[in-house]
C-alpha cells in the first residue's frame, strides 16, 4: 500500500470518528479522531508531494510549486522600511 493510500484511510477513519463523536456528543471521541484525521492528511498531503517532487526534474519543480499560494512578507521585513 502506498502512503498516500494509507494516509487517506486513516483520513476516512478520522473522519469516521468525528461523525460518530457528534452523534454520541462525546468530546474525547471528537479530539481524538480530530488528530487522527490530521495525521491522515498530512501523510497523504506529504506523500503527494514527495510524489511530485520525485516525478519531475528540478526545472520542472519550480512551476509545479509556484502554483501554492505563499504568505506575502510582513512589513519591514523584505528588506525595506515598511511601506505606508
Amino acid at each position: 500500500m502506498t502512503a498516500q493510500r494509507i494516509g487517506r484511510v486513516v483520513f476516512l477513519a478520522g473522519w469516521s470518528g468525528i461523525i460518530t463523536s457528534i452523534a454520541l456528543s462525546s468530546l474525547a471521541l471528537f479530539i481524538a479522531a480530530t488528530v487522527i484525521a490530521g495525521t491522515g492528511q498530512g501523510i497523504a498531503i506529504s506523500s503527494a508531494t514527495r510524489g511530485l517532487l520525485y516525478a519531475g526534474t528540478l526545472a520542472d519543480r519550480a512551476p509545479i510549486f509556484g502554483a501554492f499560494p505563499g504568505r506575502e512578507p510582513a512589513e519591514g521585513r523584505h528588506g525595506g522600511p515598511p511601506q505606508p
